[in-house]
């Protein structure tokens, strides 16, 4: 697998064992999907990597993702394959970041498979929850903890044992007449929530975990698109 890094594409990806990102997870990243034909919602995943690198500390600069996003399909052979790219701002010193890109196969869950949810124990109310940071370890110990239950992910609460989101996906709640998402500013200001919202009127409200058994459950993210899910 060819990957970008360093502004050079490369099958050999020689890193720095002293720089923070390795020893500490900085950095940010976004994850698209590449349907075959075009990549979806670039503007968007970047609009959202530019705004973190920069909440972070970081300058940003002009950079052409769209040019080597299509190289690295083409050299990795998925041109008519559906692919999940993914774009990381590695931060390997306090006042530099790098740029890499890769693109590997996807596969979607059937559009008719609906998701089974499990409630994770711990809580991450932070506002780190805002950002997609290479230290993603709560969403990842969240998602080993669903699949270790026999579920495809992790319902993710606050303190209070409000409804944040999962630890892949927004989560979206429909009522029979209205569609809500949950009230918390410390979830990740979901894509596939935005684009969802330009079809549909999404309210905001606090929703606790007990109340779910008066909702539709939908989870979405930019590589699914919408399902729906139930909570196990």
């Amino acid at each position: 697998m060819k990957v970008f890094y360093k502004d050079k594409y490369t099958s050999e990806l020689l890193y720095d064992p002293s720089s923070i990102s390795f020893r500490y997870g900085a950095g940010v990243f976004e994850t698209l999907l590449y349907d075959g034909k075009e990549i979806q919602h670039l503007d968007k995943h970047l609009d959202r990597l530019n705004a973190s690198t920069r909440f972070f500390g970081y300058e940003t600069y002009s950079f052409n993702y769209r040019e080597v996003i299509f190289k690295l399909i083409s050299e990795n052979l998925l041109t008519d394959l559906p692919a999940k790219v993914n774009i990381c701002h590695v931060m390997e010193k306090f006042d530099e970041y790098y740029i890499f890109i890769s693109a590997v196969a996807y596969n979607a869950p059937l559009q008719s498979k609906v998701l089974r949810l499990c409630t994770y124990p711990n809580h991450h109310d932070t506002y780190m929850s805002r950002h997609k940071t290479m230290n993603y370890m709560h969403f990842l110990m969240a998602k080993k903890y669903a699949e270790k239950n026999g579920c495809d992910d992790a319902l993710l609460l606050d303190s209070n044992k409000n409804v944040l989101e999962t630890s892949t996906s927004a989560i979206v709640l429909f009522d029979g007449e209205d569609y809500f998402v949950p009230e918390n500013e410390n979830i990740l200001p979901s894509i596939a929530r935005d684009v969802f919202s330009q079809k549909h009127r999404i309210r905001r409200k606090n929703i606790k975990l007990y109340s779910l058994k008066d909702y539709e459950i939908f989870v979405m993210n930019s590589l699914m698109g919408v399902r729906k899910a139930e909570i196990i």
